[in-house]
């Protein structure tokens, strides 16, 4: 379990660092070296997924082997689902489609107490951050905390999210067009 906790989060922090790092080299900064930048951070993404689908083939076994034991822990509906996510993840593959299944029904966008108070934290340690170095004045000269602009941002980024959102349902609906006329061809 410990294996399987250390994975994921080395893996967030590599995935919000390739996003980050993203945003900061398509938009404000130049990298130096765009390709070894990119494939550096691709790269480190994949090792840390392929640790964590290590250890979550090896959890997942132990769990589902001893079954009877872990099940006592759970509710009934809550078993249902843990079962079925071990279950996509038992293999050196993951099993895709079953896993989506358990995934339409985990409840994303709701906020656990760490989460809610890493937010806290991360903010606390921007502000004063930014406060020792300056930039907090430079934010206020600037406009950055200038309520119209969070504003303005805020549109900018739920007008993003609602395209993004347009453009993935386009894309699933253009997926099941197409996968039968492949189909038909193999």
């Amino acid at each position: 379990m410990k294996r399987a906790e250390t994975a994921i989060d080395r893996l967030s922090d590599a995935v919000a660092l390739a996003f980050g790092a993203n945003l900061f080299y398509s938009f404000l900064f130049e990298p130096l070296d765009p390709d070894a930048k990119a494939k550096q951070l691709i790269e480190n993404i994949s090792k840390n997924y392929h640790e964590l689908l290590k250890a979550l083939v090896s959890l997942s076994k132990t769990i589902l082997t001893y079954q009877d034991e872990f099940k006592v822990f759970f509710s009934p509906t809550e078993w249902v689902y843990i079962k079925g996510t071990l279950s996509a993840v038992k293999e050196e593959k993951i099993n895709t489609g079953l896993l989506s299944k358990q995934v339409r029904v985990w409840p994303i966008f709701q906020q656990t107490e760490n989460q809610l108070r890493f937010q806290e934290k991360f903010s606390e340690y921007l502000d004063e951050f930014n406060k020792q170095t300056g930039l907090d004045e430079l934010n206020q000269r600037i406009g950055l905390k200038d309520k119209e602009y969070q504003e303005f941002v805020a549109k900018f980024l739920e007008r993003c999210l609602e395209e993004f959102f347009v453009e993935a349902k386009k894309f699933k609906s253009n997926q099941k067009k197409t996968t039968p006329k492949e189909v038909r061809k193999v």
